[in-house]
C-alpha cells in the first residue's frame, strides 16, 4: 500500500513559494558572477530554477 500525501496551498502561499524560489536562484547567479565571473544564460537560469523548485 502506497502512502499519500495532499498538499492544499492557496495562490497566495504558492505565489510565495515561488518568490522565495526565484530570489534563491538570482542570489545563486550573483555569486556566481561576482565571485567566479560566470554568467548564466536564460536557459541555464531555467534549469537552476527548476532544481530548486523541486
Amino acid at each position: 500500500m502506497n502512502n499519500v500525501m495532499v498538499v492544499v496551498l492557496t495562490p497566495d502561499e504558492a505565489m510565495k513559494e515561488l518568490d522565495k524560489n526565484l530570489e534563491k536562484t538570482c542570489e545563486i547567479m550573483g555569486l556566481l558572477y561576482h565571485s567566479y565571473g560566470i554568467e548564466l544564460t536564460d536557459d541555464e537560469f531555467d534549469k537552476v530554477f527548476d532544481i530548486i523548485n523541486r
